[in-house]
């Protein structure tokens, strides 16, 4: 490991979260990605909240200046299925917001995520810049698994943990 161990091992385990949900994203038939028996375990509703939510916690917005919802034209949490980006445009983002969290991690560094007190926009996350960062890991296994959920209620394989 490098100097910045902090920040090396966040990246480690983000990048094998972003691994484990492309990999979910994918395994989905195409028929399925939109549609299930209960709205908010829909696929693409979860996966959308997922990548959005990264790239809102690792910006520099506030939350009430973040553009929810128009990246796509819709609103992770109340649009129609139908409405909803598709896998591919799913997939997209999800490495765009992986490049947006490694740089905003490496752009803070250790002592960054350590040693300034958290601003006051994610009171929430904790004391200082790595709760922010713990936190939305915290958040993308929390909707990772109703992902995998419906995986595996609907007979599809899931992603080895990692």
């Amino acid at each position: 490991m490098g100097t910045q161990v902090v920040v090396e091992s966040l990246i480690d385990h983000y990048g094998r979260m972003w691994a484990i949900l492309r990999e979910a994203v994918e395994a989905l038939p195409e028929d399925q990605w939109r549609a299930g028996d209960v709205e908010q375990f829909v696929p693409a509703r979860q996966a959308l909240h997922i990548i959005e939510t990264a790239d809102f916690y690792s910006g520099e917005w506030s939350g009430d200046k973040f553009p929810w919802g128009t990246r796509f034209d819709c609103d992770w949490e109340g649009s129609a299925p139908k409405d909803l980006p598709s896998q591919r445009d799913v997939l997209t983002y999800l490495d765009e917001a992986r490049a947006k969290v490694e740089a905003w991690l490496t752009r803070r560094g250790d002592d960054g995520l350590l040693g300034e007190p958290q601003d006051k926009r994610f009171p929430w996350t904790g004391a200082c810049e790595l709760g922010r960062a713990l936190y939305l890991m915290r958040h993308s296994h929390h909707h990772l698994g109703k992902i995998h959920a419906e995986l595996r209620r609907r007979g599809i394989k899931r992603p080895e943990w990692r």
